[in-house]
């Protein structure tokens, strides 16, 4: 349904966006319920295009931002929902200290992205409550989050643009998200050029991409016959260990277990976490011939925060010969797709 191909979308993007115009980010195709954005950097925010993106967008108008920029603005009081995977770190709402007059015009709020995304600006440029609400990438980018935000953020950093924009969700006169097929229409009718976070995320593992190093047979005592497949960097640090039946065939999977490694959970079962039922679970479900995959993700790679696990696996699972769109969808057993129909925060 989209026209041209991954490099093509990039290109006519990343050309759109130092131009100071509009581009329209979008989830997978494959995706269930597929999100669009509206996305312009925020250093050349005008009030025409901000009417443009609130006039279209109908949502809410976001200051789209590394978490070093959050830092450097002095929004550090971030709401990050750490009981919820794949949530988006949000501030609270911003507005130019000088400029404005409410605050809520798309002059005003076209001023406020300026300087949010001005290099120079700092905590003294801004005050809180406003009319713009910041929301930070996770650090690390889509190898942290597989989501919009990190892969705005990515955009503009091959557009070679400061890392702050101004963004804003499509939606249908009736207040209902634009399915795809809505989405390229208004894009081809607007003249904006449509790319996708898996585009994005593409280009980023062309540059620091993951290798099947080895595949191998293995008998287990308790499973059975088993596939084994290494994946590892081209320094061969992380190893991660992919394992499936030995009749499971790689572009025949349905449901992919990602699982931390844990000594205490998968050598002696004494993980107060419970990863050592995981494992059992995951390994019995792979056994049952319901095509399924176990990813065992390295020691030591695994952050603290749960909401990472899934990205890290993308790479993994594209290095074993899965289409991205597909590897971005089966990272996360839990998801249809990349981010969650979970309000706003789901970016």
């Amino acid at each position: 349904m989209l026209g041209g191909t991954p490099s093509t979308r990039l290109a006519a993007a990343e050309s759109q966006l130092s131009a100071g115009g509009i581009v329209v980010l979008c989830e997978p195709e494959a995706a269930t319920a597929s999100k669009a954005d509206l996305v312009l950097a925020a250093g050349q925010a005008t009030p025409e295009a901000v009417n443009l993106l609130i006039t279209h967008g109908h949502g809410v108008l976001y200051a789209l931002m590394s978490a070093e920029r959050c830092e450097r603005l002095g929004l550090s009081h971030l709401i990050e929902r750490d009981s919820e995977r794949w949530i988006t770190a949000m501030a609270t709402s911003i507005e130019a200290r000088v400029g404005v007059t409410t605050g809520i015009s798309a002059a005003d709020r076209a001023r406020t992205l300026r300087v949010a995304g001005d290099p120079g600006a700092g905590p003294d440029d801004l005050v809180q409550p406003g009319h713009v609400f910041p929301m930070a990438a996770r650090r690390g980018g889509l190898r942290a989050r597989v989501g919009r935000t990190e892969a705005t953020i990515e955009l503009l950093a091959l557009a070679g643009l400061f890392p702050v924009a101004a963004s804003c969700e499509l939606m249908n006169e009736d207040g209902a998200t634009m399915s795809v097929t809505e989405t390229v229409a208004f894009a081809a009718e607007s003249s904006l050029p449509v790319v996708t976070v898996g585009d994005v995320l593409g280009r980023r593992l062309e540059a620091s991409p993951m290798l099947l190093a080895a595949e191998r047979r293995v008998e287990s005592a308790t499973w059975g016959p088993l596939v084994e497949s290494v994946v590892t960097t081209f320094d061969g640090d992380p190893v991660h260990r992919a394992i499936r039946g030995e009749g499971t065939r790689v572009e025949r999977i349905e449901r992919v277990h990602v699982l931390d490694a844990c000594v205490l959970g998968d050598a002696f079962d004494a993980c107060p976490e419970g990863c050592g039922e995981r494992l059992r679970s995951a390994m019995d479900d792979l056994v049952a011939g319901e095509n399924s995959l176990v990813l065992h993700l390295a020691a030591g790679v695994q952050p603290a925060d749960p909401s990472l696990t899934a990205a890290l696996a993308v790479p993994v699972l594209v290095a074993l010969g899965l289409d991205l769109e597909r590897a971005i969808e089966l990272a996360d057993p839990g998801r249809s797709a990349i981010a969650p129909d979970e309000e706003e925060t789901d970016r």
